[in-house]
């Protein structure tokens, strides 16, 4: 398992016998050297001090309910609304609406992505806001009822 982007830094978990011999065997951009060690620091500092992780919480539900509204009001295009804190996703009727939502989606100024099969994914920075949110919402709606 890995992590990296957000935290600006990265590692990964492995089981001892995967564990390289030599040293720099897995290299990547934001792998661990002494700046994006302090970078990452700061960013946890920036995390607890402004309170992002309770802030994410309360726009993610913002997000997920407007989510639930959209696959309420257009059971025909999208369904299975899920999430948690901002990372959220819905699943549409089949890849052909998708990209169609998708692409809607961008010329409205939402940048989201392809997930699995059919899904279409919400991967916000932490500091995105409820009215954030709610203007991604009103966007996917407009998306919605262009497709």
């Amino acid at each position: 398992m890995t992590f990296a982007k957000k935290m600006q830094v990265s590692g990964y978990y492995v089981k001892p016998e995967f564990r390289p011999t030599e040293a720099g065997r897995i290299f990547n951009t934001w792998f661990g050297d002494v700046a994006r060690l302090a970078i990452a620091k700061e960013v946890i500092e920036v995390i607890k001090r402004e309170n992002l992780v309770n802030k994410a919480a309360d726009t993610g539900k913002v997000l997920l309910d407007g989510l639930q509204l959209l696959q309420d009001t257009f059971p025909d295009k999208v369904s299975r609304a899920r999430g948690a804190g901002t990372f959220c996703a819905i699943d549409c009727a089949d890849v052909a609406t998708r990209a169609k939502i998708i692409g809607e989606l961008w010329k409205l100024g939402v940048h989201t992505g392809a997930c699995g099969d059919v899904g279409i994914r919400f991967r916000p920075t932490l500091l995105l806001t409820p009215a954030h949110a709610e203007f991604a919402i009103q966007q996917f709606n407009q998306a919605l009822a262009k497709v």
